[in-house]
């Protein structure tokens, strides 16, 4: 029975830590590297949140880089670029 439990602990704890280094937001947040200076705008255009410290997301738009807070306003912005931009 402790055999048992104490296997179960150990493959539990290596799915966990497979799970937590495959992580997508840990992925995604080393692919975005970029100089905020490089933007477009330094705010959401659909949000208008600042995205210095809080950059999720990136469009590249008529030959600019826009940034983003979070993927939903990526994709607001996407079905509506020319409304965003007035």
């Amino acid at each position: 029975m402790l055999k048992n439990i104490s296997l179960s602990l150990f493959l539990l704890a290596g799915v966990l830590s497979t799970y937590s280094c495959s992580s997508p937001e840990k992925n995604k947040a080393e692919k975005i590297s970029i100089e905020l200076s490089s933007l477009a705008l330094d705010t959401d255009p659909v949000c208008k949140m600042p995205v210095a410290g809080h950059l999720a997301d990136t469009l590249n738009f008529n030959g600019k880089i826009y940034g983003f807070c979070n993927t939903e306003c990526k994709k607001e912005f996407a079905k509506n670029s020319e409304t965003y931009l007035k």
